[in-house]
């Protein structure tokens, strides 16, 4: 009579703590996701921040060169460290493009894709987002985090099941 009553409210909870687990996994998907695009985002900015001082030091270097064959540069090594400063940002920019590809490859990875997929950020800036509102303390945070993880309810169900 016991298993009668008792294994159908058992069941219940494996499968309250089976949705959890569920819950969980998609909760760190998400998370990872998140994170990877953010990546990819900051790594977009990077790259046009480096093509724009690119830009700059080319026509610092090109103005040098200009100033070396009239003779008003001060010294002989103001085309050389120009030419320096544009040669460290080209390399700086293929570190920076071989980074994207591969963070790239990774939110394809992550999303499912076929990772050959070229991935660009949607948004042009990152946009703030309020998630939660400043008036709440840190402690109750911290409540409400581990109210709401899907982990406590898998460990209640288990509780609750056995």
């Amino acid at each position: 009579v016991s298993d009668a009553l008792y294994l159908p409210l058992v069941a219940r909870q494996h499968v309250r703590a089976a949705d959890e687990h569920a819950r969980a996994a998609t909760n760190n998907i998400q998370l990872d996701v998140a994170a990877a695009y953010l990546d990819l985002m900051e790594l977009h900015g990077l790259m046009a921040i480096n093509a724009d001082i690119l830009d700059r030091t080319e026509q610092i270097y090109r103005a040098a060169q200009l100033g070396a064959k009239a003779g008003l540069n001060k010294t002989a090594a103001d085309v050389n460290r120009a030419a320096t400063e544009v040669n460290l940002r080209r390399e700086e920019g293929i570190v920076l493009r071989g980074r994207t590809d591969a963070a790239a490859a990774r939110l394809a990875r992550l999303l499912l894709l076929d990772p050959t997929v070229e991935l660009t950020p949607f948004e042009v800036a990152v946009v703030p987002v309020t998630l939660v509102p400043g008036e709440y303390t840190l402690e109750q945070l911290v409540q409400t985090a581990l109210l709401a993880r899907p982990e406590g309810v898998v460990a209640q169900a288990g509780v609750a099941a056995a």
